[in-house]
């Protein structure tokens, strides 16, 4: 029952940070949660194979790193 209180308890404090951000939408505040919940889960995997490939020596480029110089190219041009 205490873990059940505890979510809530997030959600309610996310809800209102969404609202008091602007976002009134319950399917826009689920579509943010999705988005930074898919980032922070692209970000864990990143990291691990950072960590995996400085392990084996193999070499690996981050899709955060190569993200952010793409972005850079594009505002470039």
């Amino acid at each position: 029952m205490f873990v059940r209180s505890e979510v809530k308890s997030k959600i309610d404090s996310i809800w209102n940070k969404f609202w008091s951000g602007g976002i009134a939408n319950p399917l826009n505040a689920i579509e943010q949660i999705t988005a930074l919940i898919f980032l922070k889960m692209l970000s864990e995997k990143d990291n691990q194979k950072i960590s995996q490939s400085s392990f084996t020596g193999e070499d690996y480029i981050s899709i955060l790193k190569i993200t952010k110089m793409l972005s850079g190219t594009i505002l470039k041009s």
